[in-house]
């Protein structure tokens, strides 16, 4: 039988142990605990960067896709410009021409009354 000394000893050391393991235990877990923080920290940054990008990259599309469709109104309205000034000129021939038929009629009237007059 073990005396009452050996048995404290006993007790000792395995409170000893006891609180040896706890600590490395706790500082385990202390070191996974800061690892996780780290790599949570690390993730919301990834996500952070990734969105800022995607951000960047919509406001460009954006950026482009307004530039596209001022573009094409621009084009539009020179096309439009262009129809207006052909249909301008034509009016414009078409008022020539018909003056000048209207200056030949008259003509050709007031021949005609000479050659009635001249009779």
């Amino acid at each position: 039988m073990k005396s009452f000394e050996q048995l404290s000893e006993d007790i000792e050391q395995r409170r000893a142990e006891l609180k040896q393991r706890s600590q490395e235990r706790m500082s385990k877990f202390k070191e996974k605990s800061a690892a996780g923080l780290e790599d949570a920290a690390q993730k919301a940054a990834a996500g952070r960067e990734m969105m800022a990008a995607n951000d960047e990259a919509a406001a460009e599309r954006a950026q482009e896709y307004k530039e596209k469709r001022k573009a094409q109104e621009k084009a539009r309205e020179d096309a439009r410009a262009e129809r207006d000034k052909e249909k301008e000129r034509r009016e414009e021939m078409k008022a020539e021409i018909k003056a000048e038929i209207e200056k030949e009629r008259a003509e050709k009237k007031k021949e005609r009354e000479k050659e009635i007059k001249g009779d």
